[in-house]
């Protein structure tokens, strides 16, 4: 199961990141916007702009890594 990741990696990350959770199936306009094609799906946005997403589970650290990354990726490319 994700969502105790999730919640996990929210804990790692309060402060600095903010980390949402959207019910696909209750928010289906959402999941349209974002073109979700599977589940888990994680976006990265930095100032309002995706600028990664990756699929598939993965525990709290390598979430926190891969979001860290794009972050500095998008605050260097600015």
């Amino acid at each position: 199961m994700v969502a105790p990741e999730v919640a996990r990696l929210a804990a790692l990350v309060a402060g600095t990141m903010l980390v949402a959770k959207v019910n696909t199936e209750a928010n289906p306009d959402i999941a349209g916007r974002l073109g979700v094609r599977s589940i888990p799906l994680f976006v990265v946005f930095f100032n309002g702009k995706e600028v990664d997403r990756t699929a598939g589970a993965m525990g709290a650290e390598q979430l926190q890594a891969f979001a860290s990354a794009a972050a500095r990726r998008a605050e260097g490319a600015r």
